[in-house]
C-alpha cells in the first residue's frame, strides 16, 4: 500500500512519522543503522483499525513537543496522538473528509486547522477538545491546501477548490483578511472574485520569514506571493508542474542557511522539482519509476536531506552527493551558484524505507 503523509520532528531531527493509504502509522529513528537483511525497520507500528477506519491524509509532530502528533482521515476524523504510546488521546469527528489538519509553527495556542470537503476552515482546539470555529469564505467543494504563518501565530493561508487563496487573522470577527488576485489587480484584500489559480487550490507554504507564500494549483502552476503587499511576484518557473490530485502537496522551501538563494521543491508526478525560488530555473530533477507517483515531501530540519513517499510504499531519501561530486558539478559549471550545488547535486541513496 502506498504511503500517503510524512513529517519529522523539530526538536532532534531524529524522527520521522510515515502515515499509509491503508492507515497504519509508523514511526523511524534516522540515526539507526539499518539491517544488513531488512534494511530499515520501524521503531513503533500501529496498524488500521487501530489508527483510523480508511486511509491517512496527513500526519504532523507538535510542534513544540514531538510527544504529540496529529493525523486526518478519509474517515472524517482528526485525532491527536501520544507518541511514546502510541495511542491516540482525543478524537475529533468533522463529518466530513479531512485532507489536513496543521498545528501552528511557534504558538501559545493549541489549535489545529483543518481542510477538509468542507468548504470552512475548522478550527480544532486541543484542551477542550471542541470544534471552535468556522473561517467562511471558500466556495465549492472543500479547502485542500492550508498552512501557518511561521511569523504570527494567528495568521493562517488557505487554499480552496473555487481556486482562490485566502488570509485568515483568527483573532478578528470578520476573519478574512485578503484573497489574492492572480492578476495584481489591487483590490485583493477581500474579493471573492480574485482567483489565485485557475483550478483547486492544494498547496499552501510559507517562507521560514513570513515574507513570501508559495501556493500550488490544479492549472499546473506554482505561484509565489509577497506577503507585504499580496502581489503574485510573476516568477515563471521553467518546468510544468503536474499536481491534479484531490490530496494537500504542499511545497518545500529550503531554509536560507542551507541554501541561498532559497530554493523550492515540489513533486510532479513520478519526479521531484527543484527551483530557484525567486528566478523559476530549474536547478534539479529527481525521478522515480513511472510507475509510481509521489505523494508528500518532508525535509529534514536543519539538514538539506529530503524524503519523499510514494505510491508503491515507499519512503526515499534524497541527499546531497559528496563533496568531491559537488566539487566536479561546480568545475562543469562554472556559473553556477556553488550554494545552488548543495541541492544539484542531490541523488537517490540505498536508503529506502518499505
Amino acid at each position: 500500500m502506498g504511503v500517503n503523509a510524512l513529517d519529522i520532528e523539530r526538536q532532534n531531527s531524529k524522527f520521522l512519522l510515515s502515515a499509509g493509504a491503508d492507515a497504519s502509522i509508523s514511526l523511524w529513528n534516522l540515526d539507526s543503522t539499518p539491517d544488513r537483511e531488512l534494511g530499515f525497520e520501524p521503531t513503533e507500528f500501529v496498524p488500521s483499525p487501530k489508527s483510523h477506519k480508511y486511509a491517512i491524509s496527513s500526519i504532523s509532530f507538535y510542534p513544540a513537543d514531538h510527544g504529540l502528533f496529529i493525523t486526518s482521515s478519509f474517515d472524517k476524523t482528526v485525532k491527536a496522538w501520544d507518541t511514546n504510546a502510541m495511542e491516540y488521546v482525543t478524537e475529533f469527528n468533522l463529518e466530513e473528509i479531512v485532507y489536513s489538519a496543521v498545528m501552528a509553527p511557534k504558538s501559545f495556542h493549541t489549535m489545529v486547522a483543518v481542510s477538509s470537503q468542507f468548504p470552512a476552515v475548522r478550527l480544532l482546539d486541543l484542551n477542550t477538545g471542541g470544534n471552535i470555529h468556522s473561517l467562511v469564505g471558500h466556495i465549492g467543494a472543500g479547502t485542500l491546501g492550508i498552512n501557518w504563518s511561521p511569523r504570527d501565530e494567528y495568521i493562517l493561508a488557505s487554499g480552496g477548490t473555487d481556486g482562490t487563496v485566502r488570509l485568515w487573522d483568527i483573532r478578528r470577527a470578520a476573519s478574512c483578511l485578503a484573497c489574492l488576485d492572480k492578476t495584481n489587480s489591487g483590490s485583493y484584500k477581500v474579493d471573492g472574485k480574485n482567483l489565485a489559480h485557475d483550478g483547486p487550490v492544494n498547496g499552501v507554504s510559507w517562507s521560514e520569514d513570513g515574507a513570501q507564500l508559495v501556493t500550488l494549483g490544479h492549472d499546473d502552476t506554482m505561484r509565489v506571493w509577497r506577503m507585504s503587499t499580496g502581489e503574485n511576484i510573476m516568477t515563471k518557473f521553467e518546468a510544468p508542474i503536474r499536481n491534479r490530485r484531490n490530496q494537500t502537496v504542499n511545497p518545500i522551501l529550503t531554509p536560507l542557511q542551507i541554501s541561498d538563494p532559497q530554493l523550492v521543491f515540489t513533486s510532479s508526478n513520478s519526479s521531484i522539482l527543484g527551483f530557484n525560488l525567486n528566478k523559476g530555473v530549474l536547478v534539479k530533477r529527481l525521478k522515480i519509476p513511472r510507475t509510481s507517483t509521489i505523494n508528500a515531501l518532508v525535509q529534514r530540519p536543519g539538514h538539506p536531506d529530503i524524503y519523499s513517499a510514494t505510491t508503491e510504499g515507499k519512503i526515499i531519501a534524497w541527499v546531497p552527493g559528496t563533496q568531491s561530486n559537488q566539487e566536479n558539478a561546480a568545475v562543469a559549471n562554472e556559473k553556477q551558484n556553488p550554494l545552488d550545488s548543495i541541492y544539484h547535486s542531490l541523488t537517490r541513496t540505498p536508503m529506502t524505507f518499505t
